[in-house]
Parts: structure tokens; sequence; C-alpha cells
């Protein structure tokens, strides 16, 4: 496996650098694909039971030709009783 790099959320486009930015990346999910073909990527933080600072959940489409070599992994059905 490799490692290519596609997102910096410290680029100034973003504006998360400084105060803005969480002090660390929790998680990161990949959600359903939208309609236009470009993919869902989930992003949270925690405050660390810190209740002055927030918990950050972003939601980004990510455009299909920014993830070379991607490839969709594909779930089964899951019914739930």
């Amino acid at each position: 496996m490799s490692k290519t790099p596609f997102l910096d959320f410290c680029d100034p486009r973003f504006g998360l650098t400084g105060e803005q930015m969480p002090e660390k990346i929790e998680g990161l999910a990949w959600g359903k694909d939208l309609s236009d073909g470009r993919h869902v990527l989930i992003v949270t933080t925690d405050n660390d039971l810190k209740p002055a600072q927030p918990s950050w959940f972003w939601v980004l489409a990510v455009d299909p030709s920014d993830l070379s070599g991607f490839v969709a992994q594909v779930r089964p059905n899951v019914i739930s009783r």
C-alpha cells in the first residue's frame, strides 16, 4: 500500500490555520457518494471533555480526480433486527 496526500487542512483556503484549527483530527470516514460522483469524506474532532472547546464535524465533497486509484469498497446490504 502506498500513501498519497490529497487534503491539507492547513491550506489557507479552508480558514483553519492558527487558533481555528483543532488540536487534532480524531476520525475520518468515507460516506455515501453524491449523485454527481463526488465522494463524501466525514472528518471529526472532539473536545477532550473540555466544555469550553467545541467538537467539530466536517463533511467534505471530494472530486474523484483528486483520488487517483481510489476504489470504493462495496458493502453488502445489512439487515438489522
